[in-house]
């Protein structure tokens, strides 16, 4: 069965080994870039296609897969880094 709770969890399991000062580093994708893989994903999808799901949603899975008491849990998760978006505004 595919549902939105399996697309979250997967995406936010995906991610590329990078090389940092001579260590394979896994790098995930940014909150709002699974955000949006998501609704992708799920658009894609004929039984679901529609999707209300938020960062925040997005965040309280992350959250729930890093703890060992919740039925969500799972350590692959602890070893991904995750680049913060920038808050940065760029200039031209």
């Amino acid at each position: 069965m595919f549902t939105i709770q399996q697309v979250i969890i997967e995406t936010l399991l995906e991610h590329k080994v990078t090389k940092i000062d001579n260590k394979n580093i896994k790098v995930g994708y940014t909150y709002d870039e699974v955000l949006e893989i998501v609704h992708s994903k799920v658009k894609k999808n004929p039984l679901l296609q529609e999707c209300s799901t938020t960062k925040n949603c997005i965040t309280w899975y992350a959250s729930k897969m890093r703890n060992e008491s919740t039925k969500h849990y799972n350590k692959d998760i602890l070893e991904i880094f995750r680049p913060k978006k920038s808050s940065k505004k760029t200039t031209k």
